[in-house]
């Protein structure tokens, strides 16, 4: 039988890119946002074992986090070249 406990981090980490991708003025925020929740999910459940359920968690956070990293390191390639129209000159 096959380990599938990566599975979950693994889909939320490629749901959140996909979301983020569409629109690029959110990816700082959204990439701030989910380190703060991974890091503040990974000390609750360090500091409260019982919660350890919550692990999946922080691992969700962590890996959409660092998606979220590799598109805004990414991002300035990604954007348009020229903005204005082809025979155009401003000056």
């Amino acid at each position: 039988m096959s380990d599938l406990r990566l599975a979950i981090p693994a889909v939320a980490a490629w749901i959140v890119t996909a979301l983020v991708l569409g629109a690029p003025d959110l990816v700082v925020p959204a990439l701030a946002g989910l380190w703060i929740a991974a890091a503040s999910v990974a000390a609750l459940v360090i500091l409260r074992p019982r919660l350890a359920a919550l692990t999946s968690l922080a691992l969700c956070c962590a890996a959409a986090a660092l998606c979220c990293t590799a598109l805004a390191v990414h991002l300035p390639a990604r954007a348009p070249l020229d903005s204005t129209p082809a025979g155009r000159v401003t000056v």
